[in-house]
């Protein structure tokens, strides 16, 4: 991947994760480096604002979208 991202003169944030997506549970462990840094591996990630989890179920993003609209309603109703 370094390779081809010097190819096309993009950077990478070495600030980069790697997330292991599928439905199966006994995956063999891998590592991954970038720039001789390795990836750290993580159960959910946050894409273009959409936070989604290892098993591509939207659960986690549907509860911090409802948590907020709960603290947010709360606060509302305080003023009354």
């Amino acid at each position: 991947m370094c390779t081809w991202t010097e190819k096309w003169q993009l950077k990478l944030s070495v600030k980069c994760f790697h997330l292991r997506v599928g439905l199966i549970k006994s995956v063999p462990n891998a590592t991954y480096t970038l720039y001789g840094n390795y990836l750290s591996l993580v159960s959910k990630a946050r894409d273009l604002g959409v936070l989604i989890d290892a098993q591509i179920s939207f659960e986690p993003h549907i509860n911090v979208i409802a948590a907020k609209a709960h603290m947010r309603a709360g606060r509302i109703l305080r003023c009354f």
